[in-house]
């Protein structure tokens, strides 16, 4: 008997808190690389952990799964926690793209008088440790923070290693709220965290001391996600106006500063440069502190977006917007602009490198060309910037369909998405374009025809709509070889919208 439940004790898949501990490295953080459950080939939209929770929140309630999950803690809050844990991970209650509200916590306190707070504890804390599974560790931890636990010490260790995993942080976080060391929590998790669980600490953070302030100037913006979710929330936290009007920055600071000032010009989901009081004398103060740094393509494409607030802004203040241009304009004449586009372009820093040749209209067609040859997997995903400024297309298309692998593309019919790592780079990047473009890539326009990504039929479609058009033709007298791909694809279309573009393709 003995040795039958230590085969199933070997057999059962290891505790996500221990997948999570043995992986940390020597600084407390997670491999780049790690993953906390094994992928599937099933092809779904996979979110950043975190990401629910960033976007989305804790903060609703009232819906079905949400009371079924109450009544399923409810009927056994008095069964032993790991026969719960079993039976909820071998149910579909719950799944990991499931945000534990608060709206359930808040339930349960509600009826506290119905649950026995020992039980709820016990199950909480098995929930967290021995969970399998990515959700039962949320609902652990959602549960956990009925309780303080702010004199228990090792469990609160245990905590801080499970927020490593960034989907969890957001659930510790609301934890650590009731410690009495919250505050250093916050800042050992900002400091080894990147991405959604890094914006949420820093969101937590109180700049209490000189070294917090001073970590917030200049690593607290940096992130994997979106420096406009914290450009805001640092400026103010680490006083960077103040900073401006009284420091010579270090390297280190002006890097920091030059983060916030990218963010806050970002804007986009959160509040940024344009809720900020004297915005054009912080930019003026930023600006100023350039005459000590070297100008790379990123201060380039920054400078450029000031000069662009400056001048788009509708509370514009000319004082000081004069007073930014001339700076600005002052250190771009001392650069060589086309020098800074290519070494950028060679060191595969492409976004930048086009932004900017756009902006001073500076044409780098014929090295971008020379780079997509040489290594065409990391310049592929620019290739839109030969079509914008229609030079080279053909060559560069003749590049795409050398190095396209028919057979990987054209799996037949189906209603991929195309998201994630695919075994074949991405040629709707090209075939979106071709429509300007008649008789140009039938190769990819063939092979996107006969793809299960859905995405890719459409942009053949739209390609060949383009031709017709372009050419008054019927696509029979354009491509006799298309016109019958078509023919093929159009009784096995699955998609009603792109069935019926084949068939007025096909008249």
């Amino acid at each position: 008997m003995g040795e039958n439940n230590n085969q199933l004790n070997q057999n059962r898949k290891a505790s996500v808190y221990h997948r999570i501990y043995h992986a940390l490295q020597e600084d407390h953080t997670l491999p780049i690389n790690f993953e906390l459950e094994e992928k599937d080939n099933k092809e779904t939209l996979r979110f950043a952990p975190g990401a629910l929770e960033g976007i989305f929140g804790h903060h609703t309630s009232g819906n079905k799964e949400e009371n079924k999950l109450y009544d399923f803690l409810l009927e056994r809050i008095n069964c032993k926690p790991e026969i719960v844990m079993e039976e909820l991970e071998s149910s579909d209650l719950v799944s990991n793209e499931t945000v534990i509200s608060d709206g359930l916590i808040k339930q349960i306190y509600e009826n506290k008088e119905l649950f026995s707070a020992d039980s709820l504890y016990h199950m909480a804390y098995s929930f967290i440790l021995d969970g399998t599974k990515e959700y039962t560790v949320k609902l652990g931890l959602s549960l956990l923070a009925l309780f303080d636990i702010d004199d228990d010490p090792k469990l609160k260790e245990k905590l801080i290693n499970l927020a490593m995993w960034e989907g969890f942080t957001d659930y510790v976080l609301q934890i650590t709220h009731s410690w009495t060391d919250k505050n250093h929590a916050y800042f050992q998790l900002a400091k080894r965290l990147n991405g959604w669980g890094k914006i949420n600490a820093v969101e937590c953070l109180e700049p209490e001391t000189d070294e917090i302030k001073e970590w917030i100037l200049c690593e607290g913006c940096k992130n994997s996600i979106m420096y406009s979710y914290l450009a805001l929330i640092c400026a103010e936290k680490c006083d960077l106006y103040h900073v401006l009007k009284t420091r010579n920055l270090t390297l280190q600071e002006f890097n920091g500063t030059r983060d916030i000032i990218d963010g806050l010009l970002e804007e986009g989901p959160c509040d940024g440069i344009s809720v900020i009081e004297n915005a054009y004398e912080l930019l003026f103060m930023f600006v100023s502190q350039y005459e000590k740094f070297k100008l790379n393509i990123e201060d380039i494409n920054l400078l450029d977006s000031i000069q662009d607030y400056v001048k788009e802004d509708d509370d514009r203040d000319q004082t000081w917007e004069e007073r930014i241009n001339e700076k600005i304009d002052s250190y771009i004449s001392q650069n060589d602009i086309k020098s800074s586009i290519l070494s950028a372009l060679y060191e595969k820093k492409q976004w930048y490198a086009i932004q900017v040749a756009r902006k001073y209209k500076i044409d780098i067609s014929n090295e971008y060309l020379e780079q997509l040859r040489k290594d065409f997997d990391a310049y592929v995903n620019y290739i839109y910037y030969l079509f914008g400024i229609n030079k080279y297309v053909e060559e560069a298309v003749k590049i795409c369909e050398d190095h396209l692998e028919y057979e990987k593309v054209a799996a037949g019919m189906g209603k991929q998405l195309g998201v994630g790592r695919t075994e074949h780079w991405s040629i709707d990047m090209v075939v979106q374009y071709l429509d300007a473009y008649p008789y140009h890539g039938a190769k990819l326009i063939k092979a996107s025809i006969n793809s299960p990504i859905t995405r890719y039929r459409n942009m053949a479609a739209k390609a060949l709509e383009g031709w017709k058009l372009k050419l008054n033709m019927s696509l029979s007298e354009i491509s006799t070889e298309l016109y019958h791909e078509i023919q093929e694809v159009y009784p096995i279309e699955v998609d009603d919208k792109l069935k019926e573009r084949w068939r007025l393709l096909l008249q």
